[in-house]
């Protein structure tokens, strides 16, 4: 991993077409509108007479149509091309622009996703000097021009290039589950959707090692865990116990060694009444704690164990 140094500080056809050939001076054409009632399909032209005869292949008198094809958008194709555009960083990187999915270059997928992770407009010279610290300060603008150029090929309302600043125009899937986040962890009301576990345990950016992701990723680990923690919480009170336990056990799996995940579990089993259940959760965590780190559970854990349910 290459760490950041110190001057990274200061950064810088037309309707008829010929489908094939029939008999002898006969083509077969193919109209995708015809006539006001919008028939399409394959029809026969008699080319050696100053008549042509339209008739659909294969059919028999004048009351014989073919369906035609439905190139209608749907409701759900209507509503997505309409919607704004949106970039994806948990469990992956994706850009949606004007109801499309979008393939970036590389340097463009980091400047999205720098600005992405970053609050508010940012500097060129700020962005430039972070993605490309070991380059000299005209050769960081350069790369970024080029980045900005190529990602306007693809997908034009992402970001505003207005003045001396870059700015993110795009919804992030990481401003959502924040805000989610900071809503659990607070005395707020919440709805159904807010407890929905599977975007707290998506890693943020797989396989990317900027310096920038790897402080991300750990604020968005942290924070997942106590969103998780808090959801098992909510509904271990509101005694829906198997959604509870699947929030404690998600939290358990994101960091095994984290008591709190441990205690959020027990929690459930012991106000479910399922005591042997609980028991065995502490033991786990009692011995994986003493194989990774030599250490016991600390007196708050085994207060809850013992006590009274």
């Amino acid at each position: 991993m290459t760490l950041v140094s110190s001057s990274f500080l200061h950064p810088f056809t037309s309707p008829r077409r010929v489908a094939g050939a029939g008999h002898r001076g006969t083509n077969t054409v193919s109209l995708e509108h015809f006539g006001a009632t919008g028939d399409s399909g394959a029809y026969d032209v008699d080319t050696r007479s100053s008549t042509r005869n339209l008739q659909p292949e294969g059919t028999h008198g004048p009351n014989t149509r073919r369906k035609p094809a439905d190139k209608t958008m749907t409701a759900r194709d209507t509503i997505k091309s309409r919607a704004g555009p949106s970039v994806r960083v948990l469990g992956g990187f994706g850009v949606e622009s004007h109801g499309q999915t979008v393939t970036l270059p590389t340097d463009s997928q980091r400047v999205v996703a720098f600005l992405a992770l970053h609050d508010g407009p940012a500097p060129r010279s700020y962005v430039a000097g972070n993605l490309w610290y070991d380059s000299s300060e005209e050769r960081a603008y350069g790369n970024l021009r080029s980045a900005l150029w190529r990602l306007r090929k693809h997908a034009t309302d992402v970001i505003d290039t207005h003045h001396h600043t870059l700015t993110l125009t795009a919804a992030t899937d990481i401003a959502t589950i924040t805000a989610r986040a900071d809503k659990l962890c607070s005395p707020a009301t919440c709805t159904d959707t807010d407890f929905d576990v599977a975007p707290f345990t998506h890693e943020l950016l797989p396989g990317w090692y900027d310096e920038f992701v790897l402080v991300e990723r750990e604020r968005l680990r942290q924070l997942s865990l106590h969103a998780l923690e808090a959801i098992a919480h909510r509904l271990t009170t509101n005694r829906h116990y198997a959604a509870a336990i699947t929030a404690a056990l998600a939290a358990v799996r994101l960091d095994p060694l984290r008591e709190s995940a441990h205690r959020a579990t027990i929690s459930v089993h012991l106000a479910e009444g399922n005591r042997s259940e609980a028991i065995r959760q502490y033991t786990t965590y009692a011995t994986l704690l003493d194989t990774q780190l030599g250490l016991t559970p600390s007196p708050q854990i085994q207060h809850l164990i013992n006590s009274p349910w």
